[in-house]
C-alpha cells in the first residue's frame, strides 16, 4: 500500500519458496519451535504459529507490495488465517489487506 517491502524479500535464504506454473510465488517461515517441534511463536493476534506465507499473485513482478499482489497469512494449530494486522488503508503497510479481502470480497481499499 506504502509501497514499503516491510521485511518482504525475495533475495532471502531464511524462507522456503515455491513458485507455481503460473508464475505466482509462496514463500514462508516456520514459526515454532525447532527443538519441541511445537508450534509455539504468537503474532498478529494469533498464538500457537506454526507458520506464516506471503503469496505474490504475480511473483517477482512490481509492485511487490502487500495488500497489492502480495497477501499474508498465518497458519498455526487449528488451521489457515489471514494476516490480522488492521492496516488496510491507502499508505499503510498493507499487511491487513489480506483479511479485508476475505471479509469484504472486494478491493475497494486500492480506490
Amino acid at each position: 500500500m506504502n509501497g514499503s517491502v516491510s521485511g518482504i524479500t525475495y533475495n532471502s535464504s531464511i524462507y522456503y519458496k515455491i513458485v507455481l506454473s503460473d508464475g505466482s510465488v509462496m514463500w514462508f517461515r516456520t514459526g515454532g519451535d525447532d527443538k519441541t517441534g511445537k508450534c509455539s511463536y504468537s503474532d498478529s493476534n494469533l498464538s500457537n504459529q506454526c507458520a506464516r506465507f506471503w503469496y505474490d499473485v504475480n511473483g517477482d513482478k512490481k509492485p511487490n507490495a502487500a495488500g497489492r499482489d502480495i497477501f499474508i497469512y498465518d497458519i498455526n494449530t487449528d488451521g489457515v488465517y489471514p494476516h490480522t494486522d488492521s492496516d488496510c488503508r491507502k499508505n499503510s503497510s498493507g499487511w491487513g489487506c489480506t483479511a479485508y479481502i476475505i471479509q469484504h470480497s472486494n478491493m475497494n481499499y486500492l480506490h
